[in-house]
C-alpha cells in the first residue's frame, strides 16, 4: 500500500488564525518567535494513486479560495519547524472523518493520520522543540517530529 502526504496551508494572501493563536500562546509562556505558520498534514495509506490523492486534496481537504495544497512534504520555510502527530493507537477523530469521506468519494477504504505542522520564525530548533513540549503536544498521546514525517507505511501493532 502507498502512503501519500497531503499538506494544506493558508494561501499567501489569507490569514492563518491557528498560527496567530499559536504565536499568542507561545508569547504568553515566555517564548519569543516572531511568527508561526501552520499546516494541516494528512497521511493517507491505501490503494490510491497520485490522481486519487489529488482528488482527495482538491475535493475534501483544501478550500481553493483560502488554502493551497502540496502532495508530498514541503521544505521547512522558517528558522525551525515541528510536527505534532498522534501516537499510533490514539483516537484521531479528524482522521476518522476523513477516512469516511474518502470512502464515499472513491469507494475504497483507506487509513488516515493527521498532524499539525508549525513553521517557527525567530527561534532555533532547540527552542522550537521546547515550545512544542510546553504548548502544542502532550507526549502521552503525541509524537513530536523536527522534520516532515513521511513514513513509507503506517506503524502496525504488536
Amino acid at each position: 500500500m502507498t502512503v501519500f502526504r497531503i499538506e494544506v496551508t493558508p494561501s499567501a494572501n489569507c490569514s492563518d488564525p491557528q498560527g496567530e493563536a499559536a504565536l499568542h500562546q507561545a508569547l504568553q509562556v515566555g517564548f519569543s518567535p516572531t511568527a508561526i505558520e501552520t499546516t494541516s498534514v494528512y497521511l493517507v495509506e491505501g490503494n490510491v494513486d497520485i490522481a486519487s490523492a489529488e482528488l482527495i486534496a482538491s475535493e475534501l481537504l483544501c478550500n481553493p479560495v483560502s488554502e493551497k495544497v502540496i502532495i508530498g512534504s514541503s521544505e521547512p520555510h522558517a528558522d525551525s519547524m515541528v510536527e505534532i502527530h498522534p501516537q499510533p493507537g490514539v483516537m484521531d477523530p479528524e482522521a476518522q472523518a476523513v477516512e469516511l469521506a474518502i470512502e464515499r468519494l472513491l469507494g475504497t477504504k483507506v487509513q488516515v493520520q493527521t498532524a499539525r505542522r508549525f513553521d517557527l520564525h525567530g527561534i532555533d530548533a532547540n527552542e522550537a522543540e521546547k515550545l512544542a513540549l510546553r504548548c502544542f503536544a502532550n507526549t502521552v498521546v503525541h509524537e513530536i517530529h523536527t522534520s516532515p514525517y513521511y513514513p513509507s507505511a503506517f506503524p502496525k501493532g504488536h
